[in-house]
């Protein structure tokens, strides 16, 4: 009996080592785990870092191109506009715009009522063009 209890208690030492050992396995991948992912995020704060750099230089580059560019070919208003002659365009621009609107449509026609007015000619043709503007192409 007193064998039972000696190895009832070794075996309980032994699952207590057991699971010491595991604790301590689980707590070194998960600092491996740790580190991995710092290192990573390191990592991707020096890319951007990097890249903001590389932004930053092209603009850089970029202004300096533009401003050599106006050194050079400086701007010169030659000539105040006519004001006048802005608003008479205007003037025109809102008459035609007001005549368009005016104008309604007195029929509309498909394609069967097209073939049907051309139907004595030799040949018509249809044609689908861009944004869905048909062309009708009637030969005599």
């Amino acid at each position: 009996m007193q064998y039972l209890i000696i190895a009832a208690g070794v075996v309980i030492a032994i699952g207590y080592a057991c699971m010491m050992a595991l604790q301590g396995l689980v707590a070194v991948v998960d600092s491996i785990s740790d580190s991995r992912k710092q290192a990573k995020a390191k990592r991707a704060e020096k890319l951007a870092k990097s890249q903001y750099q590389k932004q930053q230089a092209l603009a850089a580059s970029e202004q300096a191109e533009l401003d050599a560019y106006r050194q050079d070919n400086p701007a010169r208003i030659v000539d105040i506009p006519n004001a006048e002659a802005f608003k008479r365009v205007f003037q025109i621009l809102d008459d035609f715009t007001a005549a368009a609107n005016s104008f309604r449509l007195q029929r509309v026609f498909n394609n069967r009522n097209i073939e049907n007015l051309f139907r004595d000619f030799a040949s018509i043709k249809f044609f689908l063009a861009r944004d869905n503007v048909r062309e009708v192409l009637v030969v005599r």
